[in-house]
């Protein structure tokens, strides 16, 4: 994925107002024409992620919200966002990441064409999906100490293809597109055999969370939360 480079259509939006750069963490960030304050809800930044993705190809379309970068506080608001879109004509995905509230984006071939998203006015936004997980942790912490680790960061994803029951399992086939929540640390791993260790995210817990209504999937016996430590899946 190229993110050295930042579309044209940057330029044009006015990117940065006054002396608040987006690189000084904590600092809200806004945009002229879009009136975009960081940190944002993932539908919040989604006009800007859009504006870039149309002077991209006028016919783009939206396919995911969330995942690879985006890192969330606990009312699902984070500075650093992700989106994914897509071109039918040139056969192409972009991936539009805001960090810091600066977009960068990249494109990559995608011969595949994924489905769209249903309208955002349809779904349950950031805030509320890692609230409601946060809730659902709370709940059954409280029935049974230590069932969900606790965690300071956290990440939410929504791709148009179905994600839940996971792939792999033995339970029912995956045919739910969702929510994905994860409950996240930052740590280091590696470091084996003299070589220098790496840091990167980890997710300790994810909720699967129906992108409408914010409600925990349950088909009565498909595990939900998931409560397995792994690296958290970027891409």
């Amino acid at each position: 994925m190229d993110l050295t480079r930042a579309l044209p259509a940057l330029a044009a939006l006015g990117i940065l107002l006054g002396s608040t750069s987006g690189c000084d963490e904590g600092l809200p960030v806004e945009y002229s024409d879009r009136q975009v304050l960081f940190p944002a809800t993932l539908l919040d930044a989604l006009p800007l992620a859009t504006t870039i993705a149309l002077d991209w190809d006028e016919n783009a379309y939206l396919w995911g919200l969330g995942g690879a970068h985006t890192i969330l506080d606990n009312t699902g608001h984070g500075g650093t966002l992700s989106y994914r879109f897509y071109s039918r004509r040139s056969e192409r995905r972009l991936d539009v990441h805001l960090f810091s509230g600066t977009p960068w984006a990249g494109d990559v071939v995608l011969l595949d064409a994924p489905a769209p998203l249903p309208g955002a006015a349809t779904l349950v936004d950031s805030d509320e999906a890692v609230t409601r997980a946060l809730g659902i942790a709370d709940s059954l912490n409280t029935v049974a100490p230590g069932t969900i680790p606790e965690a300071s960061t956290f990440s939410a994803r929504l791709l148009s293809y179905p994600v839940w029951p996971e792939p792999g399992t033995v339970y029912a086939t995956t045919d739910s597109i969702a929510w994905r929540v994860d409950l996240m640390t930052y740590r280091e791993y590696g470091g084996e055999e003299g070589a220098p260790p790496e840091s990167t995210y980890f997710s300790l817990a994810r909720f699967y969370l129906s992108p409408t209504t914010g409600l925990l999937l349950d088909d009565g016996e498909s595990p939900n939360p998931v409560v397995h430590e792994e690296i958290y899946p970027f891409p």
